[in-house]
């Protein structure tokens, strides 16, 4: 007798071979790699904020970040200036004024990050120069750019 070969057999195939994959990954699968971390300061800008904001940055505060809830560091230094943008004027030209009620920011945090060849890597997320990166402590939340990264080590 002649046997068709329909769904079931197909279905009943692929549980056997998707059986066989997770079995051959979980007993392959690389053990855990031990990372070294070392200590790293990052200085991140803050443009535009209001003095409410200003005032509640400390230094002491402990930063993370607003995607992973990952700590990134605790601020050991903070600057403050004024925010300026660029304007037309009426007759065309392009001049630098002070936006009125507006601070930038300057924090630098300290933190453990993991360092390779490819990428230097804080609370979750890599840090690259001008990369943005959304931090939050306990009583805000900013937008930042990151300035500078200095590797303590």
């Amino acid at each position: 007798m002649k046997r068709k070969f329909n769904w079931v057999d197909i279905v009943i195939i692929g549980i056997i071979v998707a059986a066989l994959y997770i079995g051959y990954s979980y007993a392959f699968k690389p053990k855990a790699i031990s990372v070294d971390t070392v200590p790293v300061e990052v200085t991140y800008r803050i443009e535009g904020v209001l003095m409410e904001t200003v005032n509640v940055i400390e230094i002491g505060d402990i930063f993370k970040d607003k995607d992973t809830n990952q700590v990134i560091g605790e601020v050991v230094a903070k600057e403050v200036t004024e925010a300026y943008a660029y304007v037309e004027t009426g007759d065309g030209r392009i001049v630098k004024s002070r936006k009125p009620n507006r601070y930038d920011v300057y924090i630098t945090l300290r933190g453990n990050a993991v360092i390779t060849d490819d990428y230097i890597r804080m609370g979750g997320r890599d840090m690259r120069i001008e990369g943005t990166v959304y931090l939050k402590s306990t009583l805000s939340s900013v937008k930042s750019t990151i300035t500078a990264i200095n590797i303590l080590e």
